[in-house]
């Protein structure tokens, strides 16, 4: 298993979310200073904080997958790993995961994993163990196949 190829998945998915939260920040701050207020200054003031609003919501929106890109770069893809935990990449009967930050499903030429945070239930329930291990997920047997 090449955690190279993984972890580069999830690095460009991340990088084009942190595109196109840039671009939207952008778009709405560029709105903002667009514009012009009218002789219904109360109906402009209101316009006007709903606009910060979403431009705080779309800054915040920026910063956490900042912090998330930081998070991914700091894992490192060449240990390899018997022992579940943050960068394992962990191929179950359910699934394969990468424990890392929370993306979701990510496609790949040869098929797809899974991104998932340590905060999630999967990654929970498998922290710690090994290959051969089984655990309950939300009801449901999960089969430790082989960690990487």
């Amino acid at each position: 298993m090449d955690k190279k190829r993984i972890w580069s998945a999830c690095t460009e998915q991340l990088e084009n979310k942190m595109k196109s939260s840039r671009a939207h920040l952008e778009s709405l701050q560029a709105s903002s200073s667009n514009e012009t207020k009218s002789s219904a200054g109360d109906k402009f003031e209101t316009s006007r904080e709903m606009m910060q609003q979403e431009i705080n919501k779309a800054d915040l929106h920026f910063s956490q997958l900042t912090q998330h890109f930081l998070e991914l770069k700091a894992l490192s893809y060449s240990i390899q790993k018997h022992i579940i935990d943050r960068g394992s990449f962990v191929i179950s009967n359910m699934g394969s995961f990468y424990i890392s930050i929370a993306l979701g499903k990510i496609k790949m030429e040869d098929g797809y994993f899974y991104a998932i945070s340590m905060d999630s239930p999967m990654a929970d329930a498998l922290k710690g163990k090994t290959k051969g291990d089984n655990v309950t997920v939300n009801g449901r047997n999960v089969i430790v196949k082989e960690v990487f």
